[in-house]
């Protein structure tokens, strides 16, 4: 499952890795040639903020209890 995502403040990169992070599956952040573990944050502050971003989810049944949190940072 692939979803972009946009973060507009460093903030919202810190809640956001410290909520996926609990998450049984494996996820990627994935922006122009760079690919980075999802729940590292040190990862995602080197993306940015005011960044497209695309998420890629390794999971076959979806991505749970994370809907609400992805579909705040839609982009």
């Amino acid at each position: 499952m692939c979803v972009q995502v946009c973060f507009k403040e460093v903030n919202e990169i810190v809640n956001f890795v410290n909520k996926v992070s609990e998450a049984p599956f494996q996820i990627d952040a994935c922006y122009g040639s760079y690919m980075v573990d999802a729940k590292s944050i040190m990862g995602m502050m080197a993306i940015g903020a005011g960044k497209k971003v695309e998420l890629k989810i390794y999971s076959d049944e979806g991505v749970g209890n994370l809907e609400q949190l992805i579909r705040t940072y839609a982009a």
